[in-house]
């Protein structure tokens, strides 16, 4: 048992059940005896009052502005401006906004794991990174794990 979990660990992890059903949870799904989250629904309640509470303050926290370099926009950025690029690895917040924007759904050939749970979602470079793609929303997509690691670097 922990206390005072920081809201962002509590966030992480809702991202991920999110992720893992390909939709948005219900309460049900919060159980620790599942698998799919590592704290239990009376940990939200308590935290945030109700379970809708605790989605509500999810999109917000998601939402909300944050200045550090993976967040600002590509256009604001030169090419020649090295300095300023955004780091290749997507964090769980860009992530979840990804996901969460392309409703947990394969943009390539429609695969969920709200329709089958084998499928992985992975979040993918539109332009790569390493030919000058940003890690912003604008640059990410939803792939299933066969679509993406299917292209590869084309």
């Amino acid at each position: 048992n922990r206390i005072n979990i920081p809201d962002d660990e509590l966030f992480e992890n809702l991202a991920t059940v999110w992720t893992a059903l390909g939709r948005q949870p219900v309460g049900n799904d919060i159980d620790k005896t599942s698998g799919r989250s590592i704290f239990s629904l009376g940990t939200y309640e308590k935290r945030f009052g109700t379970w809708n509470n605790s989605l509500l303050a999810f999109i917000k926290y998601i939402e909300q502005p944050n200045d550090s370099p993976l967040h600002i926009k590509s256009s604001t950025r030169t090419k020649t401006d090295r300095s300023r690029r955004t780091l290749r690895k997507i964090n769980w917040r860009l992530r979840a906004i990804v996901l969460i924007r392309d409703n947990c759904i394969c943009g390539m050939c429609g695969a969920s794991p709200a329709k089958d749970p084998a499928v992985t979602l992975h979040v993918d470079h539109i332009l790569g990174w390493s030919k000058g793609g940003e890690t912003d929303t604008a640059n990410l997509r939803t792939l299933c794990s066969v679509w993406n690691i299917g292209k590869s670097d084309l």
